[in-house]
């Protein structure tokens, strides 16, 4: 909506949240690149368990990883 409203591109905007399976998976969804960011609701799962919830939702373009 707010690229619409904003007259925004897509491909000129970057989506960070910390949901693989809402804020990525949108983010795809209308073509813009994506940051995850780790240390929101999937803190202290493991690298593994990251993975495998990417291949099941969607890839973040960027991961911003804490330390």
């Amino acid at each position: 909506h707010i690229l619409q409203v904003e007259g925004m591109a897509a491909s000129r905007t970057v989506c960070i949240g910390d949901s693989l399976e809402h804020d990525i998976v949108g983010a795809a969804g209308v073509g813009c690149a994506s940051v995850l960011v780790t240390t929101g609701i999937h803190q202290g799962i493991s690298s593994a368990e990251r993975h495998r919830l990417m291949c099941e939702h969607a890839s973040p373009d960027y991961l911003l990883v804490n330390g």
